[in-house]
């Protein structure tokens, strides 16, 4: 039903949409709130509670950072390629062995027919 509401009346799109912006607000302001102010999280010695610390989420953290200055956070990869490829001919034997696949099923196909026919 809610598939076909969705694709079929604009009013359910509009406020599902608004749902779904609403709902995003929500899981960041969480993650900021976990990566900025930190989780009470209780310690424990021998089986008993001891203590309580606040713990923050630094992979959240960095998520955030990544989002806010990714030129600066950004994870940097290169790739460096030495050589050649000769991609043409790669590409045409691959076809000539998808075609000699397709000719060798065909053949197997047509034998099997035979062999049912009589």
């Amino acid at each position: 039903m809610h598939y076909r509401k969705l694709e079929t009346d604009p009013a359910y799109q509009k406020a599902f949409a608004r749902v779904k912006e609403e709902l995003a607000d929500v899981i960041e302001g969480e993650l900021y709130r976990r990566a900025l102010r930190g989780e009470e999280e209780a310690v424990f010695y021998k089986g008993k509670k001891i203590a309580t610390i606040k713990r923050k989420s630094e992979s959240l953290l960095m998520f955030i950072a990544r989002g806010a200055m990714p030129n600066k956070y950004r994870e940097h990869t290169s790739v460096e390629h030495i050589g050649s490829v000769n991609l043409v001919g790669r590409l045409e034997a691959a076809r000539a062995r998808l075609v000699a696949l397709r000719k060798r099923e065909e053949d197997e196909k047509a034998r099997a027919d035979r062999h049912m026919t009589g």
